[in-house]
């Protein structure tokens, strides 16, 4: 049986998060345009699912960047390093983490609030997760990107 490298376990873990937290997002959206309390359930249970699922994600993309021994850990957005795939690892990175920041910062909010926003917070929290389902797809285009 060949040999699985934590990187190709972080690319194929990815989506699962990716799916949970756009589905979220759509849920919320269904959930306020239709009336439909229990959408807004599904995409609680849903939100909070995908968080967890970031961690593990964010885990094997850093224990196994195969760009390690040139960035370290996570790397420097801001720095050169004279190699374009490891910029777009670095960015991929931190994109990945400020994604997985937003959706956790929205799934604390939520839960404190027990869902239950008013009108300007829903406009705020629904803005936020749409900015956050941007921000997964470049994440992704990113690091599907990398080794090219």
């Amino acid at each position: 049986m060949p040999e699985i490298e934590l990187i190709e376990l972080h690319k194929a873990s990815a989506h699962f998060p990716i799916a949970l937290l756009i589905t979220n997002v759509f849920f919320d959206i269904a959930g306020r345009v239709f009336k439909k309390p229990n959408f807004q359930i599904v995409s609680y249970w849903i939100h909070l699912l995908g968080v967890v699922a970031s961690i593990a994600t964010i885990i094997l993309g850093a224990v196994g960047n195969p760009f390690f021994e040139d960035v370290g850990l996570l790397g420097n957005p801001l720095k050169d390093y004279g190699n374009e795939m490891t910029h777009k690892a670095v960015q991929h990175s931190w994109l990945g983490i400020a994604g997985f920041i937003l959706f956790a910062v929205l799934a604390v909010w939520r839960v404190k609030n027990r869902g239950a926003f008013g009108r300007v917070e829903s406009i705020v929290y629904l803005s936020a997760g749409i900015a956050g389902v941007i921000l997964l797809g470049i994440t992704g285009y990113l690091g599907s990107h990398v080794m090219d």
